[in-house]
């Protein structure tokens, strides 16, 4: 001990951090008294207790190699916001029907793992039979517009929370329009209703991101007669307390991009290029969203990954890996803030529409890490 105490005096750098560790030992005791919780002091390779170890580490370095970190997150979420130049959103747009607890657990595992920001979800499904269609998780079904199931709202909390476990952040899509809109189910009567619902259900989750809008309504497409609808929900979401963004999710042509641009509730545009044009025509139809908008643009849909589909009017080009690197590197150099990406397994989870296997959640959930999308990440990896 007097060897210590001599080496210490005769070092005044060493006399410092032995001076800085008593501190922060001090404050540490005094800040743990007054708050209880276990704070764990560690230093890059020893404890405090070994204090003449960390005296010779410190003579040997030069200086001070002492760290302090707080133990009392002993299980933090993956890093996966932020791990890519710009947010990459996957697309699972029937999951909150379709898939299981263990199979959200896996998959937002995967995400995290692969790089992701997050996923895109429909809480209205458009193709597993609609409003009356039982969940996976309890076999409840959605409701209506204008009351909500609370199981199957309880139901959905429960995959957000999956998604918060894995700091995976979710875009709730609030209609498909092409389906719920167009029909009438979603209208000017109840659409504020579902709003509120929604806010109330949804809005102080923390993996809940942002909200989006439309959904492929080019069918029935009129925006003078569908934007009250519109502007009524997003009321209702912000008279339930939801303060996140609202994304505009377009249909999938150029015409169309500029439509809802100067809403003042819409935050950011997310451009549809649709399934049927290749690189090129991916990057011009970009080009012009972006161009034509002082509001940030997002590549919302891009031919996704192994889709075969049938109503492109002919020959569909293809969607393999390289395509979907291209249909990226044409995104980044139109200037997309964001990219909302799709594997042909996961946006219908598992059915077998436009060259789906038809296998269900286990494809879904298998296809996380493909090929196309993983030499997207590696493209966007900062």
């Amino acid at each position: 001990m007097n060897r210590l105490l001599n080496i210490v005096k005769n070092n005044r750098l060493i006399a410092f951090v032995v001076a800085y560790v008593l501190f922060i030992s001090l404050y540490l005791v005094l800040r743990t008294s007054a708050a209880p919780g276990t704070i764990n002091i560690e230093l890059e390779e020893q404890t405090l207790s070994s204090n003449a170890q960390v005296i010779s580490d410190a003579q040997a370095a030069g200086n001070s190699a002492v760290q302090f970190t707080s133990g009392q997150n002993n299980d933090p979420k993956p890093p996966s916001v932020g791990r890519t130049k710009i947010p990459v959103y996957d697309t699972a747009w029937e999951a909150p029907v379709a898939m299981t607890l263990s199979e959200a657990d896996e998959y937002f595992r995967k995400l995290s793992e692969n790089g992701f920001t997050g996923s895109w979800m429909s809480y209205f499904n458009h193709v597993y039979g609609g409003l009356g269609a039982g969940n996976k998780i309890s076999g409840s079904p959605v409701g209506n517009p204008s009351k909500l199931n609370d199981q199957y709202a309880a139901d959905f909390r429960k995959v957000l929370d999956i998604a918060d476990k894995y700091d995976q952040k979710v875009g709730i899509v609030a209609i498909w329009a092409v389906k719920f809109v167009c029909d009438g189910t979603v209208n000017s009567g109840n659409s504020q209703t579902l709003g509120r619902q929604f806010a109330e259900k949804f809005g102080d989750h923390p993996a809940v991101a942002h909200w989006v809008m439309g959904g492929d309504n080019f069918d029935c497409f009129n925006a003078g007669a569908h934007k009250h609808i519109w502007a009524n929900l997003v009321k209702g979401l912000r008279e339930g307390g939801a303060t996140q963004k609202i994304g505009w999710h377009t249909p999938p042509r150029p015409e169309f991009y500029d439509d809802f641009k100067d809403e003042s509730w819409v935050d950011f545009i997310a451009a549809e290029t649709g399934h049927c044009v290749d690189a090129g025509g991916t990057k011009s139809r970009l080009q012009q969203a972006v161009n034509g908008n002082s509001k940030p643009v997002w590549a919302g849909e891009m031919r996704y990954e192994n889709i075969r589909p049938t109503f492109c009017g002919g020959p569909p080009p293809p969607s393999g890996a390289n395509e979907v690197l291209a249909d990226v590197k044409a995104a980044v150099e139109a200037g997309v803030e964001a990219i909302v990406y799709g594997h042909n397994e996961r946006w219908q989870w598992g059915k077998s529409l436009n060259g789906g296997s038809g296998r269900g959640g286990s494809a879904a959930v298998g296809s996380v890490g493909a090929a196309g999308e993983k030499l997207m990440m590696e493209f966007l990896a900062p």
